[in-house]
């Protein structure tokens, strides 16, 4: 399991939704009127068919999902991982919304996603996905990700925890949701540890959290917070490497209208580019996200799988 201990910092402020005020924030709301305001009654299609441990998806990949060059962003992989693990929870009965329902909710912890391949527009990717542990106040995720002719695209593993909304803490997972199938094989063999802390910012953008950056839990999106970070790597790395390598370690929540200051730090002495990453609200001054990067150059193989569009300058290695 796990062995970081879960520092997100949640109490700052407690936004809740107000079904009479038109779905604006209100401080009084419960967490059962948040509930409300998202659909009440909704109908759950868990007993339709029986829990399986593994789950599987295929995603085409829109053309708005690439990038300059053609292939596949890896936060629309994130997205993939994300959109089947909700499809999953839902059929075990432990989705978001099940767990509204209960004034609690899930929030994501860690992520280490390590990309093997790539791909483009109008292909599509097979996401395979399971529950491996259940432990405390964590319970961890696996993913795999091939292309449908076979080829490896990634693998990685993800640690979540329940949040109770009303006091915005996370609590035991064993207490509060029904079992449910693990099959206790690990994609990626990680027990998350602390990542290092950034030192001396090489780079500092800013972003303002908006709208269409918020996800169910009214706070931004965990994707969100990867687009941000990988804005601060250098143009010769953005456009002359692919993203080999991504951990993430979640540690406070952003809310709209929220700054955010995202900064990066390159790491010295090794053969392919690596960076720490570190976003910070502006406002307090607190760190809600550590990250690091790797990157690898451009293969030949990835031209022909990926079907580059444009040549991205080369980064010269020091």
């Amino acid at each position: 399991m796990p062995n970081e201990r879960f520092t997100i910092h949640y109490s700052r402020k407690i936004r809740k939704i107000d079904p009479r005020s038109g779905f604006k924030y209100s401080r009084k709301a419960t967490a059962n009127a948040y509930v409300q305001a998202l659909g009440e009654g909704e109908e759950q299609d868990r007993n339709r068919r029986p829990m399986e441990p593994i789950y599987e998806k295929i995603f085409p990949i829109r053309s708005y999902e690439v990038d300059a060059h053609g292939l596949v962003r890896p936060t629309a992989v994130l997205n993939y991982l994300q959109e089947a693990a909700g499809d999953h929870a839902k059929l075990l009965g432990i989705s978001v919304r099940d767990l509204m329902a209960q004034g609690l909710t899930w929030v994501l912890s860690r992520t280490h996603l390590k990309l093997l391949g790539t791909a483009h527009s109008r292909e599509e990717m097979r996401v395979r996905t399971w529950p491996s542990t259940r432990e405390g106040r964590f319970s961890c995720r696996e993913f795999e990700v091939t292309a449908t002719d076979g080829r490896p695209i990634a693998f990685a593993t993800s640690s979540f925890a329940v949040l109770d909304l009303a006091i915005r803490r996370p609590v035991a997972i064993d207490e509060h949701l029904p079992a449910y199938p693990l099959l206790p094989s690990r994609a990626l063999a990680d027990d998350f540890a602390t990542l290092p802390r950034l030192s001396v910012p090489e780079m500092e953008l800013t972003f303002r959290v908006g709208r269409g950056d918020l996800d169910i839990n009214r706070h931004a999106n965990n994707v969100v917070y990867v687009d941000w970070a990988l804005e601060t790597v250098p143009a010769a790395v953005a456009e002359g490497c692919l993203l080999a390598d991504l951990e993430i370690a979640y540690r406070a929540e952003v809310f709209y209208g929220e700054t955010v200051l995202a900064r990066s730090q390159e790491l010295a002495g090794g053969k392919e580019p690596v960076f720490l990453h570190q976003l910070v609200r502006r406002e307090d001054g607190a760190e809600l996200t550590r990250l690091v990067t790797r990157w690898r150059e451009y293969t030949k193989q990835d031209e022909r799988t990926g079907n580059i569009l444009t040549t991205g300058k080369r980064r010269k290695k020091s």
